[in-house]
């Protein structure tokens, strides 16, 4: 029997080919110093937020925003908004502004504990202005002086219009009586009038006679 020299076995190429190698995603933990989780809200609506901040929502309705509540107005101070500009012009307003200042009136600082963040933003300094008014504020002494100085002079002007209009009558009816003058009590709207002619006995008179029917 003859042996037959076996071939080397033929180099075949693969009939599949390997894939890329698939994408893992890698999920990360969470970022060192960045932003904090999101709080959750205390039962009372107040929220605590970065640095401690206690965040509330103090106004959920639109009201007056010139409104000052009472537990901000100190005893015997008054609050006062006060125009500072017009139209954006400040100028138009300066002598107003000296006045209010010599008589007393003083702005409200932003920055003080229960103004803050209420008329102004958080860390606003300086005079709270809205609308173009200015919170001024000035002892309630000074309101009572300038209410009763106002007062005075209303009464003052009441007094003087009943004198011009009783008094120059009364006075007028004293002259007409002492110089024999009747006074006129009518004479509009069919109401009936005096008249009264005085003549001089020694003013001289026309002299000539009325003609007759016999001419």
């Amino acid at each position: 029997m003859t042996e037959l020299p076996l071939d080397p076995p033929e180099q075949h190429e693969p009939q599949f080919q390997a894939g890329p190698v698939p994408h893992r995603t890698v999920r990360r933990g969470p970022r060192s110093g960045g932003r904090e989780p999101t709080r959750e809200a205390l039962r009372d609506g107040v929220v605590v937020g970065r640095d401690g901040e206690i965040l509330t929502r103090k106004r959920t309705t639109t009201g007056d925003i010139f409104d000052v509540p009472r537990e901000l107005i100190e005893f015997g101070w008054e609050y006062q908004w006060n125009a500072v500009t017009v139209v954006g012009n400040s100028e138009v307003l300066i002598d107003q502004n000296l006045m209010m200042s010599e008589n007393g009136w003083r702005p409200v600082p932003a920055d003080r504990p229960g103004f803050i963040g209420r008329f102004t933003a958080v860390g606003q300094k300086g005079s709270i202005i809205r609308g173009g008014q200015r919170l001024d504020e000035r002892p309630a002494a000074l309101c009572d002086q300038a209410r009763a100085e106002e007062y005075a002079k209303a009464t003052g002007q009441i007094r003087e219009r009943d004198a011009a209009l009783t008094g120059g009558k009364a006075n007028l009816r004293n002259t007409l009586a002492n110089n024999d003058i009747p006074i006129n009590h009518g004479g509009y709207k069919g109401r009936k009038t005096n008249i009264h002619l005085d003549i001089d006995p020694d003013a001289p008179r026309p002299s000539y006679e009325y003609p007759t029917g016999d001419q």
